[in-house]
């Protein structure tokens, strides 16, 4: 229902969308991929707010609210995605600063899955030193963690810069790429924590 400019790849299942609010509670936007999202990061670029993430496995679509500039945990209070999940041509939005408020700029960089290539979800801890293997079914490039439930900063992980992984960046803070003992191993199907 709003107009939008999208950049799309759906083979590598990413697009950069940008559209101009309407204040409308349930505008959805073309995203250009033919499959359903699984992430959403959205940035009014007219007004100092928080960068908005919608992500299908935290369920932050439906209920959730996750801020990428922030380490908050997920909140509840806001509906960002009005409580609507990605469809395979469109996103749905709120009436609100961050997502479509009339007359103001956004952009939005929008992720689905592509077997082999990228995976967008979840996993859970086990307590232990040595941490769960999470199956992406490929070698990661490119790793994004964050605890939605906590308080937790966003750690990106890349094996191009470090293939060891001993150093990190933080998302949502302004500091430099940190170090420390090995956070994640890569492996040929994934990556052990």
């Amino acid at each position: 229902t709003i107009t939008s400019s999208v950049s799309a790849n759906a083979s590598y299942g990413f697009s950069v969308v940008s559209w101009t609010g309407n204040s409308t509670a349930g505008a959805t936007i073309g995203h250009g991929l033919s499959t359903a999202p699984s992430m959403v990061i959205i940035k009014n670029r007219d007004r100092t707010v928080d960068w908005v993430v919608g992500h299908l496995a935290a369920n932050s679509f439906k209920t959730g609210r996750l801020h990428l500039n922030n380490g908050n945990a997920q909140g509840t209070s806001e509906d960002f995605f009005n409580d609507t999940n990605p469809t395979s041509s469109v996103f749905t939005v709120k009436n609100n600063y961050e997502v479509n408020y009339a007359s103001e700029n956004y952009v939005a960089y929008v992720w689905s899955e592509v077997s082999g290539f990228s995976k967008i979800s979840t996993y859970t801890g086990n307590g232990s030193g040595t941490g769960p293997v999470v199956t992406t079914g490929f070698k990661p490039a490119f790793v994004l963690l964050r605890n939605p439930n906590i308080s937790e900063n966003w750690l990106l992980f890349d094996s191009k810069r470090d293939s060891s992984a001993r150093q990190y960046l933080v998302a949502n803070d302004g500091n430099p790429e940190g170090s420390g003992g090995g956070w994640i191993n890569f492996l040929d199907d994934g990556f052990q924590l």
